[in-house]
């Protein structure tokens, strides 16, 4: 038995509200933006075509700085770009800070092979024990 008196009231539709969705659409669109800008492992100032080889070994260290050389002979230390002359100064002021990381060097294919050296040179007269080349693997 039910004692309600149902046919005096409206029936209520029922409602979803959509505003607190779509707060959370954009949260979570913004947390992946974010996030996203982390991950990056090239650089964005500095395009680079690296050469292929078949051999060598993954760079898996956290420890690491990356020296970005373009095809022109433009140099980047991971997100800034510095001139040919800053280069010692900036090595030196890293060495000094973290004597034993990494350094990765990532040159352009069509740089010059001259300038590659030049750089390591470089690295190893400031006091630099591990300094590698990037490639990307052959296919």
């Amino acid at each position: 038995m039910n004692f309600r008196n149902t046919r005096g009231r409206q029936r209520e539709e029922p409602t979803l509200e959509i505003t607190p969705l779509i707060d959370v659409v954009f949260l979570l669109l913004l947390f992946f933006l974010i996030t996203s800008n982390f991950v990056r492992e090239n650089n964005t100032q500095l395009p680079l075509d690296l050469p292929a080889a078949g051999s060598g070994d993954s760079a898996s260290d956290t420890d690491r700085t990356i020296i970005f050389v373009g095809a022109g002979g433009e140099l980047q230390i991971d997100d800034e770009q510095i001139r040919d002359t800053e280069l010692k100064a900036r090595l030196e002021a890293l060495h000094a800070k973290t004597p034993d990381v990494h350094l990765l060097i990532k040159g352009d294919k069509a740089t010059n092979y001259g300038r590659i050296t030049e750089i390591i040179d470089t690295a190893k007269e400031v006091g630099f024990r591990r300094v590698n080349l990037v490639v990307k693997p052959k296919r």
